[in-house]
């Protein structure tokens, strides 16, 4: 896996590891390390655009 961004991170740090590798799609993981979800430049753009966090 190339990069993948933790739950409570930053969101313009996980935008930025998704242009920088590359990834359409970025792995959201938990404290544990476990895979909690997956975010995408869509689901980015729809979040911001209705006001509520990504």
């Amino acid at each position: 896996m190339k990069g993948a961004v933790p739950v409570s991170g930053d969101l313009r740090h996980a935008v930025s590891l998704m242009f920088a590798h590359d990834m359409p799609l970025m792995p959201c993981v938990d404290e544990g390390g476990r895979l909690a979800g997956v975010m995408s430049y869509r689901s980015i753009v729809h979040n911001l655009g209705h006001g509520e966090t990504a």
